[in-house]
C-alpha cells in the first residue's frame, strides 16, 4: 500500500506493470436507430508513444486570456467517483466512474473538436467550456470530484476544475502527460481544488488530489484491491483534527459496495451501473435496501430522503468509462452514460469517434435528459418540500415504491401527468434485488466497512 505524493518538484514515472493479454470480443449495442458492431482489437492499431506537452505550447496557453466567468465551478459539484485498474476488473480493462451531483439539471453529451485531441464529454447544457466526465480519441479519460478542503490559486492560471479537464482532454494522450501538465502548472498556480480520476490506453489508472500549487498521485495498481475511491474530501485536505470529512457517508457506502464487487469478482461496468449508481444510503454511511416501506417525518410510507446516498436527490448524470486493453484501438474506449437522475435515466454508450446523436445533444437540451426529468417529477414529493427564506429547496424525498415493489420487481413509470402510481411489470430490465432497479429501462447491455488506511480513513482511500 503505497501513497505517491508530489508538490512542486515532481517525480520520475514508475516502470509499467505487466498487463493482461489482449482479449477480443464483439460488442453489439443498440445505439439510437443504428447498431454499431465493433470487434475489439480489429480496427487499425495506432502506435502510442509517450511524449510530454511541449513547453512552448504551455507558455502559449499561459499567455492567453481566459474569461473567468466562463470557467466558474458549478455551485454544487459534489460527486462520488472511483477508478479501477485492469488488475481488478473482470475483463482486464480499467474503469473510471462518477455520479455527478450538481445544480445543473440539464446535461448533454457532446463531441468536442476544439483542441489537438477530439473527445466526447458530459457537460451542463450549453456550456462546453467545462467538462465533467469525458474521454478522448487517444483513450485518455478524466472525471473529478470537488474537494473544498484543498486550497486553490485564484490569481494563477484561470482554469477551474471543469475547464482544466477540457484542456487535459484536448492536450493529453496518457496519464503521464496529464501529470506533466500538473507539474508544469504547479508554479503558475491553478484554480483547482479537486480529485481528478484518470485512465488511458496503456492501462494506467489513478487519482490526483489537485490543489492550486501541488498535487498527490494515487495509482490504482498500488492498492491491494486495485481500485481507488473518492467523494468530496482529500487525504491531503485541510480540516480540524477529529472532524469527520464532509461526504464520508457516501464514501462508506461506495467502499462497502466495491468490497462486495471485489469479493464476488464483479468489478465491471454493468455492476457499477446496476448496483453502485442506483443505490440508497443513510447519513451514517449504511446502505438502505429497497423496497423501503417505513414512514419518515410524516411522509407517506416508502418516501426516502436520499441526500446522503450515492444516488442523491442532487445527482444529475452519471458515467462509467471503460478503457481498452493494450494494443486495442483507443477509440473503443466506451463512456456509458446516464443523462438525468440515475433512477430515471437510461444507460447509453458513447465512443470518441464523432458527433453524438441529437437525443444526447439537442438544440438547447438533450431529449434523453428531458425525458429523465419528466420521470423525476413523478417520483418526488414536491408538495412536502420545505422552503428556506422564501427560496424553494431541491425536493428531497423520493418515492422508492415507484422504483421497485415488495417482490423486487421493477415498475414502469407512467407518461407525464398520469399520477404517481406506476404500473407493475414483473422482472423489468435493470432490476437489482435489494438495491433498487428503477423505472423500466436497460441498465447497460443487458454496496463491509473495512480496515483503516492513511489517517484512519478506510483503506480504499
Amino acid at each position: 500500500m503505497r501513497m505517491r505524493g508530489l508538490s512542486r518538484k515532481g517525480r520520475s514515472p514508475c516502470p509499467p506493470l505487466p498487463r493482461p493479454a489482449l482479449c477480443r470480443n464483439t460488442v453489439r449495442i443498440p445505439f439510437t436507430a443504428q447498431t454499431l458492431s465493433l470487434e475489439r482489437g480489429q480496427l487499425q492499431r495506432q502506435t502510442m508513444t509517450a511524449r510530454t506537452i511541449p513547453r512552448a505550447a504551455l507558455l502559449l496557453l499561459l499567455s492567453l486570456p481566459f474569461p473567468t466567468q466562463a470557467f466558474s465551478q458549478e455551485a454544487l459539484e459534489e460527486c462520488t467517483a472511483g477508478v479501477a485498474s485492469g488488475l481488478a476488473t473482470t475483463d482486464g480493462r480499467p474503469l473510471l466512474w462518477k455520479t455527478r451531483d450538481a445544480s445543473a439539471t440539464d446535461n448533454e453529451v457532446i463531441w468536442n473538436t476544439s483542441g489537438q485531441h477530439h473527445f466526447v464529454s458530459v457537460i451542463s447544457a450549453g456550456h462546453p467550456e467545462s467538462s465533467w466526465m469525458g474521454v478522448n480519441e487517444k483513450g485518455f479519460a478524466i472525471i473529478n470530484t470537488l474537494s473544498t478542503d484543498l486550497p486553490m490559486e485564484r490569481d494563477g492560471l484561470q482554469l477551474h476544475n471543469g475547464s482544466f479537464m477540457v484542456h487535459a482532454l484536448q492536450q493529453c494522450a496518457t496519464v503521464e502527460e496529464f501529470e506533466e501538465l500538473l507539474r508544469e502548472t504547479n508554479d503558475t498556480g491553478r484554480m483547482t481544488n479537486t480529485n481528478y480520476g484518470v485512465l488511458d490506453a496503456t492501462g494506467a489508472a489513478a487519482f490526483f488530489e489537485t490543489a492550486g500549487h501541488e498535487y498527490w498521485r494515487y495509482d490504482a495498481d498500488d492498492r491491494e484491491k486495485g481500485y481507488v475511491l473518492r467523494t468530496n474530501f482529500a487525504i491531503n485536505g485541510e480540516r480540524q483534527d477529529g472532524r469527520t470529512p464532509y461526504s464520508m457517508d457516501r464514501f462508506l457506502q461506495t467502499d462497502e459496495l466495491m468490497r462486495e464487487f471485489y469479493r464476488t469478482d464483479k468489478i465491471d461496468f454493468e455492476e457499477i451501473i446496476k448496483g453502485q449508481v442506483r443505490s440508497f444510503g443513510d447519513p451514517e454511511g449504511n446502505l438502505v435496501p429497497l423496497p423501503f416501506t417505513e414512514s419518515i417525518e410524516g411522509h407517506e410510507p416508502g418516501y426516502f430522503p436520499h441526500s446522503s446516498s450515492i444516488n442523491r436527490n442532487s445527482t444529475v448524470s452519471f458515467a462509467v468509462i471503460q478503457g481498452v486493453l493494450p494494443g486495442e484501438d483507443p477509440r473503443l474506449s466506451t463512456m456509458w452514460t446516464i443523462l438525468g437522475q440515475p433512477s430515471t435515466g437510461v444507460t447509453v454508450p458513447y465512443w470518441p469517434v464523432g458527433d453524438t446523436p441529437q437525443e444526447a445533444d439537442g438544440p438547447e437540451t438533450a431529449p434523453l435528459n428531458d425525458a429523465a426529468n419528466r420521470i423525476r417529477a413523478e417520483l418526488y414529493d414536491v408538495d412536502l418540500t420545505a422552503s428556506e427564506g422564501g427560496r424553494r429547496v431541491r425536493p428531497l424525498y423520493i418515492n422508492t415504491q415507484a422504483l421497485q415493489d415488495a417482490d423486487g420487481r421493477d415498475l414502469e413509470c407512467p407518461p407525464p401527468g398520469r399520477g404517481r402510481h406506476p404500473r407493475r411489470v414483473p422482472g423489468g430490465p435493470g432490476a437489482v434485488a435489494g438495491l433498487g432497479g428503477g423505472c423500466r429501462r436497460d441498465a447497460g447491455n443487458g454496496s463491509e466497512n473495512g480496515e483503516a488506511g492513511p489517517g484512519g480513513y478506510p483503506a480504499s482511500l
